[in-house]
């Protein structure tokens, strides 16, 4: 009985493997080659700059809790959140006075230019429409628990860059 299941278990393995065979054609090697392709050249497109992730909601926080914490700004705050909601960036950034003053400047959207470098542009607020990494002098992140701007070490717009001086 036993050598009836594994033969029986062996011809199921041998039908498999010849399938296998079968499905992998020179149309579908090719497929899978330009797949294989494409996926290492997002790797190294990773690789070669931090990536930007979406911080929206913890801009809003900060903007809620830390810039516009005052019941009289509730009509500009709403304006921000709203243009905000609307931008179409990868991640932003808060532009505030200096450091441990919280008064609110603009919101900035960041973009990766063709030569490498990354900007911000001004999606609401004073100041310039186009602002560098060479026009930063503190580079801040949101500590959501303290609700407040703690300046971090970077030199250049990261993922952590919640607000600039």
């Amino acid at each position: 009985r036993k050598r009836k299941e594994e033969e029986e278990l062996s011809r199921n393995h041998t039908r498999n493997d010849e399938k296998k065979t079968e499905a992998t054609t020179p149309a579908t090697a090719t497929a899978a080659g330009e797949l294989l392709k494409r996926l290492e050249e997002q790797k190294r497109a990773r690789e070669s700059k931090p990536i930007l992730r979406d911080n929206k909601q913890k801009l809003n926080n900060a903007l809620k809790f830390c810039c516009f914490s005052a019941p009289e700004h509730k009509n500009l705050l709403n304006e921000v959140l709203n243009e905000l909601k609307n931008a179409t960036y990868a991640c932003y950034f808060i532009v505030v006075p200096a450091e441990g003053n919280n008064e609110y400047v603009a919101v900035y959207g960041i973009i990766d230019t063709e030569d490498g470098e990354r900007k911000g542009i001004k999606i609401h607020g004073s100041g310039p429409d186009v602002v560098l990494d060479t026009d930063m002098k503190v580079l801040l992140r949101y500590d959501i628990t303290g609700r407040t701007f703690v300046k971090t070490s970077g030199k250049t717009f990261t993922a952590t860059t919640d607000a600039v001086t």
